[in-house]
């Protein structure tokens, strides 16, 4: 679920939903991390969010909350020469 998206701090979520134990998650928005690679002076070159393909779908079926929003970011970047 999508909620408070701008606020910028720690959070616990249960995964999957119905899980006991629960997970700590540090959450930044894309401008925070977009930032963050430009004041390290890196170069961003490739962004991916991954998504469960279908046969993971068939597999893990309780992944499909997956297309909500995506869980992970990946950024492929290369420190800018000065």
């Amino acid at each position: 679920m999508i909620d408070k998206y701008f606020y910028e701090g720690v959070y616990e979520q249960s995964l999957p939903a119905d899980a006991a134990e629960k997970i700590v998650y540090y959450h930044r928005s894309l401008s925070s991390y977009f930032k963050a690679i430009q004041k390290a002076k890196f170069i961003l070159e490739e962004l991916v969010e991954p998504k469960p393909s279908k046969e993971m779908l068939i597999k893990y079926p309780q992944f499909e909350e997956d297309f909500n929003i995506s869980n992970f970011i990946v950024f492929k970047a290369r420190k800018q020469l000065v």
